[in-house]
Parts: C-alpha cells; structure tokens; sequence
C-alpha cells in the first residue's frame, strides 16, 4: 500500500469514472491514486489473454475472436496494461501498483475458454496468464482471483511466487480458512453483501487478507474498516481516497 489504512482497488479500472477494462479506465485509477487494480481476464481465438469482463461479445465467444478483432473493439491485452503502467506519467506511485487478474473461466461454458480444464493440471488460461506476468517481470506484484478455485490452485502450482484471491458471490461459507487452504489462496475476496466482522476474523486468524468488491458507499467503506478488511474494491476510487484522506 502506498499511503491508505486500507488497500484501494479500482473495479475494472475505474468503472464508475471510465470505460471498464480499458487502457483509459486504468490511466484514470492511477491517476487518482490507487494501490491496484483489478480486471478481468479471457483469451483471444490466438490465446492472448485479453482484458473484458463478459465472455461473450454480440453473441460470439470471446475466444472464438482474433486479437485484430478485439483490438478494434478497444480491448486490450494483459500485456497492453503492464506496459501502460510502466510507462505511465506517475512514475513511482506506478512502479508501486499491484495487479490484480480474474480469471475469467465459465465451468459449465469450456468453449469460453478453449479447454476442458478439470482443475487436476492448469489449463491453457492458467499459463497464458502466468506467461504473460513472468514476461512483464512483475510476478511479485500481481495476484491471480477467480470464482473458479480451482484455477487459483492451478495459477499457484504454476508459479508459486503468485498471490492469490479466492471470490465468493452469493454465500458465506462455513470455514472460510479451510476454503483458502485448499486452494493455497493467501486473500479473501467476497461480495461485501456477505460478510460480517466474525468471518473477517476467521480470515485473520488464518493469517490471509480479506479484500471484498464492490463497495461504493462511505457508510459501508466504514463499517469494512471497522472490522478489520485490508482493502476495498470500488468503482469510484476516486471518492474512497478523499474519504480515507478526509477519515484519518
């Protein structure tokens, strides 16, 4: 973290001030001062992995769509982002930035992805990205998230450097740390809508990190706080800075 109590993540970039996803959307997160940056992760028809949420654009896979295609769309590539925040005018404040990559695999669509990935060895997905972060150098400042867990264990086994993000969506599970052991996940990273302050200490006392998404409202940004979570994943960056700013 830079200068927060608790870590910023920019949804997507900045997906209430930009065009999620977008090499302007993460210009914009830098710019006002985020810690990371989270965003989604599927391959082109090439196997690049390319930065969009949905797997599908206008009825058509993501993965059935070359590179040229995708790129007159406005999409970029994996490596389109760490180039850009290499490059970027923030100098050391985007040396500092963390990555933070979902994979985005859809189990019950494998055509989405191009395998039939069953979590036993990592998929084409798993090393494309991993091939990807070692290429840019930047394997200590990035983490792999996914609501498929088995992915997560998949990235982990290829490069154990990684750090890892379990997401959660629509439930509060029972042991929380037995879930992150499973998948030797070092973060937590639920729908804030399920969470309270005893399952934010389970994951303390596993010794992981809890980042929940995506909470744009200073009354639950407080509460969050309260309870101990080590970042917040929002849509408006920008207003969860001044608030921290405005709070201490």
């Amino acid at each position: 973290m830079h200068k927060h109590i608790v870590e910023v993540q920019g949804h997507r970039g900045a997906r209430g001030l930009a065009p999620e996803n977008t090499l302007a959307g993460f210009e914009v997160a830098l710019d006002v001062g985020v810690d990371s940056i989270e965003t989604d992760a599927h391959l082109s028809r090439e196997g690049t992995p390319v930065l969009i949420h949905d797997p599908h654009i206008d009825g058509r896979h993501v993965r059935a769509m070359s590179l040229d295609e995708l790129r007159s769309r406005a999409i970029p590539t994996l490596a389109d982002f760490f180039t850009l925040v290499a490059a970027h005018a923030q100098g050391e404040r985007a040396r500092r930035l963390i990555f933070d990559i979902e994979l985005k695999r859809v189990p019950f669509e494998p055509a989405t992805i191009g395998d039939d990935f069953d979590g036993v060895e990592p998929g084409i997905l798993e090393r494309a990205i991993v091939e990807t972060i070692l290429k840019a150098g930047v394997v200590e400042r990035t983490r792999v998230r996914s609501f498929d867990h088995r992915a997560v264990l998949a990235a982990k086994k290829l490069e154990p450097r990684l750090t890892t993000g379990l997401l959660i969506h629509n439930t509060l599970p029972v042991d929380i740390a037995a879930l992150l052991e499973q998948a030797r996940a070092d973060i937590y990273c639920p729908d804030f809508h399920f969470l309270d302050a005893r399952a934010v200490q389970q994951v303390i006392d596993a010794g992981k990190r809890v980042i929940p998404y995506t909470v744009n409202e200073p009354s639950d940004w407080q509460r969050l706080i309260a309870w101990g979570v080590h970042g917040i994943c929002t849509d408006y960056p920008d207003r969860l800075v001044k608030w921290l700013a405005e709070s201490a």
